[in-house]
Formats: structure tokens, sequence, C-alpha cells
């Protein structure tokens, strides 16, 4: 621990910190922390660093009630002995802090008492202003440490002072990550207020130190929207922390959020300036979710036209704020986008969207993904708002999905394409059946190129295998009873020679195949023959609990549509389903669906069922015992 060299004092500290989290709850090893705590605040700069660091080991995995109030208060006045402006140091101001960061958690009784606490946060804020960015980033760790564990005790002029601290650190340090955790602080003390809220724990009251701040707070963040670049590309940065801190405040503070918002959004969308326009529509997607759904909706009926300009402004990164707007418009507050003539200019806009750069293609698709719920209709209803639209959504988001830069920027427009096309399906209305037939005839064309070799995006076939069989079990689910025998027939082999070619099963194909199943029922026995062996392979990978679920979901299916016929295939999968319940290898949710598929085949086999009656219910009562605890007994005293 006293070694020159910094790799070997870290692991002489972590060493004897493993070796304490044994002792140190045994009470023994007594005098270390006396020894460790002597030599941090000694004048040894080798052995203060590493006793530093193993004190901050320590502190980070030792129980509560571990060490008494004495050790303690020792080890917290070690720490901030060494966190003191005259420290010249900045490796044992770091080192220090970074300690301390993990003892806080224990510091209840020190917060208690006025001048501990005070002593605690006044020593933290002022390394705050170290000119060393790592010791602020530890400080302000501390800080968040503080508002985590004792929100009862940051009120009043401390709160002030962590304010004037974060602000100053938001607005002017040049150290990104430094301005992120201060904007973490606020957020922290948010969510710990709407979870207090939530609760009404009478022992856990919200302080409402945010409404108190609200003012500021809005001001500094609204302001902040705008600290985004050109060549940004992190997707976490000053700009959305603001965002997303804004949000939180909306969620507390409701409508009066409304009132800056609104002037912010007046002064900045029709800017010159991107970063402004960019902000003015970021500010409003923040306050979705906080004031009521009637104030929100009413400020988006006066302005959904001209949000829409905006998913063709000159800058690619405000088109994408604009459609990431809209998919959360669409996803909570969808109403003023439901009148007829708006939703076709919501619709056109956002397809025009899809075409456009893929970060903005791609939110776009979020947007109509989002809409596709919303708008769904009730179960009696024939149609819906989307049904006149459906055919030329599909159209657009099939050609996107192929698109030659649709893998670039963290972006796949496969994925988002296909999963917002699936969503569109699923959600429509019966009068867009007649869309159905021909969609479902292009993914068949598009399923055979990823088998015959004329496939467009080469080596990506068994990707798009995969998206295409999930797209395909939602028409199979909307096509029920309305499938014809060749195009069934057809379906069957394509997908059955994609597992010939990939030599393996994937539970996208099982889960479509269990979809047609289900939409052609007695229909699909002549199928069995030739699908049954790939079923059987799928239900024997137990190391691949996904595909061995589907498949066990596959069988379920077969149970409701072939009804007592599945039990012709009894002696090929009744050994393999209670294998899965008996093998201790076998996922825990597995055996869950193999119980309630169990069910099913009883229920439609009846008497068939009887030949494995006694062994199910051996397997079941086992597996009752072994998961039930003996209930305790209960002496009830007579009178």
């Amino acid at each position: 621990m006293a070694s020159g060299s910094k790799p070997a004092r870290k692991a002489a500290a972590q060493a004897v910190a493993a070796i304490a989290l044994i002792e140190l709850p045994r009470l023994q090893w007594e005098d270390l922390i006396p020894v460790l705590v002597a030599n941090a605040i000694g004048t040894n700069l080798e052995f203060k660093l590493s006793s530093l660091d193993t004190l901050g080991y320590i502190c980070e995995e030792v129980a509560d009630g571990v060490f008494d109030t004495a050790k303690l208060d020792s080890i917290v006045g070690a720490f901030l002995t060494n966190i003191q402006p005259h420290i010249a140091d900045e490796n044992i101001r770091q080192a220090s802090l970074s300690a301390l960061c993990n003892c806080l958690r224990f510091c209840d009784k020190n917060f208690k008492v006025d001048s501990e606490r005070l002593t605690i946060i006044n020593s933290v804020l002022v390394a705050c202003g170290s000119t060393d960015s790592d010791v602020r980033k530890k400080a302000i760790q501390c800080i968040l440490e503080i508002v985590r564990y004792h929100y009862d005790y940051i009120g009043g002029e401390i709160l002030n002072n962590i304010g004037l601290t974060t602000i100053q650190i938001i607005n002017n340090d040049d150290t990104e990550e430094v301005a992120l955790l201060a904007i973490e602080v606020w957020c922290s003390i948010c969510d710990e207020e709407i979870e207090r809220a939530k609760k009404q724990d009478p022992a856990k009251l919200c302080r409402g130190y945010i409404n108190a701040a609200s003012s500021e707070l809005i001001k500094l963040f609204l302001a902040n929207l705008r600290r985004k670049s050109e060549s940004e590309d992190t997707e976490w940065n000053i700009s959305v922390a603001s965002a997303c801190c804004l949000e939180l405040i909306s969620i507390i503070i409701q409508d009066p959020v409304t009132g800056p918002v609104l002037t912010f959004i007046g002064e900045n969308l029709a800017s010159t300036h991107w970063k402004q326009r960019d902000a003015a529509l970021l500010s409003l997607a923040s306050i979705l979710k906080g004031p009521k759904k009637a104030t929100i909706n009413g400020i988006l009926e006066q302005g959904v036209e001209r949000l829409l300009l905006h998913l063709s402004d000159s800058q690619e990164q405000v088109r994408e704020t604009t459609a990431w707007l809209f998919s959360k418009i669409a996803s909570r507050n969808y109403e003023p986008l439901a009148n007829v003539e708006v939703l076709a200019k919501v619709i056109a806009a956002l397809l025009t969207s899809v075409k456009d750069k893929p970060k903005v293609s791609n939110q776009a698709c979020f947007a109509i993904h989002n809409l596709a719920e919303s708008l769904r209709p009730d179960d009696a209803d024939n149609s819906c708002a989307l049904s006149p639209h459906l055919k030329i959504i599909a159209d657009t988001l099939l050609a996107n999905a192929y698109r030659a830069d649709g893998l670039v920027d963290n972006v796949n427009l496969a994925s988002a394409s296909f999963a917002t096309l699936t969503n569109v399906i699923q959600f429509s209305a019966p009068d867009s059946s007649h869309s159905m037939n021909g969609l479902l005839e292009n993914l068949i064309f598009q399923f055979n190129a990823t088998i015959n070799g004329t496939f467009q995006i080469s080596s990506r076939e068994q990707e798009f295998q995969g998206y295409l069989c999930s797209v395909m079990q939602t028409v199979f689910v909307k096509l029920t009873g309305k499938i014809p025998a060749p195009v069934a027939s057809h379906i069957v082999d394509i997908v059955l020679e994609s597992f010939r070619q990939r030599k393996g099963v994937y539970d996208e194909a099982i889960l479509a195949l269990a979809a047609l199943i289900a939409a052609i029922g007695k229909d699909f026995i002549p199928y069995m023959e030739k699908f049954g062996p790939f079923l059987v392979f799928a239900l024997k990978s137990v190391e691949d609990s996904a595909l061995s679920r589907v498949a066990v979901g596959c069988v379920g299916d077969m149970a409701r549509a072939f009804e007592e016929q599945v039990s012709l295939y009894f002696d090929q999968i009744m050994p393999l389903l209670l294998g899965l319940l008996q093998n201790q290898e076998t996922e825990r949710n597995t055996k869950l669906v193999v119980i309630t598929v169990l069910s099913d085949l009883a229920l439609a086999t009846n008497k068939f069922f009887f030949p494995y009656l006694n062994q199910v219910l051996d397997i079941l009562k086992s597996a009752a015992e072994l998961s039930l605890a003996p209930a305790a007994e209960v002496f009830i005293p007579v009178a």
C-alpha cells in the first residue's frame, strides 16, 4: 500500500477491502479502520492515497450497521479533511471525494445534525469549484448521492446553495460530463418528489423543492435546449438531458409549465437559427406528459399544421426532432390528429419523412407506429381512421425497409419499418382486410427472394426472413379463415426451405407458422408430416429458451386448431413436453408455458389424453411440492 506504483497500490487496496468485508461484520480486524483513518490524514502520500481508496472500497460494499458511530465519524472526518481547498494535490481530493461518495448512504445521523450536515455539504460544494475536472466530477457525484439519500435535509439555504452551484456548472463548465451530472442532480430530486407524491407516505413527505425552484429551473433548462451542435453524434448531451429534466418538472408542476414554454416556443420556432427552432420543438415534446391532457390538446389543436411544416425544415436535426415530437404526440395526445382532414395531412407529411434521411425516417416510423395503436378501432367497429391510408402506409414502409442507406447512423430502417408495418396491420379495422391479400402476396414474393438467390440486399437474407415472418404472422391473424390452400401450402414450403438452408430453426418462423395454424385450423394437418420434424427439433432446443418456448406455444395452437386430432401427434410431442418439465436446464418460464399447453391438450383431446394423465399428475405434484414451502402450524388458544 506504500508502493510508488499506482496499480500496485490499487490492487493492495482492493485486497485489503476484500478481506475487510469478510472480517468486519464478524467484529474481527478491529484495528483496521483506525489504522486506515490515521494513514488517510497522515503525511505519507502513498499511504494516504491507498488508505483513502481502501476506505472507499469498503464503504461501497459493506452492509448497514457494520460501522459504529465513532468509526463512521472518523471515516467521514478523514474524507472531509482531504477535500478542503488547501489540499494542493488534486489526486488526494479526487480519491477522498470518490470514497465519500460511497460513504454518504450511511450518514443519516450526520445529516440530522445541523452543524455536521452543513460541514459535509459546504465542503463538497466548495470542491465543485475546483479547477480539476475530475475533482468537480466526483464532487457533483457526491451532491447527487446526498439528494438521493438525504432528500429531507436539503431544504432552505442548502437547496439554494446547491442550486447556485449546479446552475453555474450547467451553464459554464467546459466538461460536458460534469454539467450532465449537475443536471442529474435535479432529475434525482424530481424523481424523488414524483415518487413521494405518488405514494403519499406520511413518513416520506414531498418537500416541494421543485415547485419552489421551478421558475429558475424552467428558465435554465429551456435555455440549455439550444446546446446542440450540427456534428454532434452522441445521443446523450446537454440538450437532451435538459429536455428530460424539463419533462420531470412538468409532471410535478403540471399546467403552470405551459406559460413559459409557450413563450419560449413563440420566440424560437420561427427563428432563422436551426438550434432555436429545434429547441422550441424539443420544449413542446418535453411537457406533453405533465399538464392536463385537455390543456396540451388545446395547444396542439391550434398548432398542428404549423408543426407539420417543420417536417420539411431545411435542417435535418430539426426534421428529426419534429418527427420525434409527432411520435410522442401520437402516443399520448393523438386526439388533435384524429380529425379526418388533419390526419390526412399528418399521414402525408409523415410518409414523406419516412423517405427522408435515416434518422428522420426512423422517427417518422415510430410516429406512424404509435398513431396506428392510438387510432385502433373498438371491437365493434368495422373501420378506423387509418383504414383509408393503410395501403399507402404499407407500400411506403415496405419500400423503406429495403433502402440502401437503411443501416447507418445507428439506425436500422428495416427493423423500424417492419415493426411499424406489424403495428399498422395489428391495429387495422376489418374493412382493411381487402388490402391484406395483396400485402401477403408481396411478403411471400419477398420471402421467396431470400431463399432463391434474388434478394436485393445480400448477406441480410436471414435477418429479413425474421422480419417478414413477423409481419406475415400478423397478416395471418387478420386473414383467419380466408387463406386459400395453395397459398398456405406455398408459405409452409418456403418457410421450411429457409430452415433447410439455415440448417436450423428460428423462433419468428415458428411463431408465423403457429399463426397460420390458428388461421386455417385443421386444414394445416396435411402439412404436419413435413413441418413435424422441425417442430420436434425446436422443442428439443432447451439451450435456446426462446425457441423452445415458442415451439411449446405452437403445440398449444395446434391443440386449439386441430382439437381431438392433435392426439395423432402425441407419441412425438408428449414425451418432449414432459421431458421439458423434468429437465433441470429448462427455463422456468418455459415450464409454465408447458403446463398451460398440457391443459390445452387435455381439454382438446378428452379421452385421448388418459394414457398420459397419471404421468402428468405425478410431475405436477412433484413441482407443487418443490415450489410450496410447508405452512407453519398455527396454534389457536382455547378460551
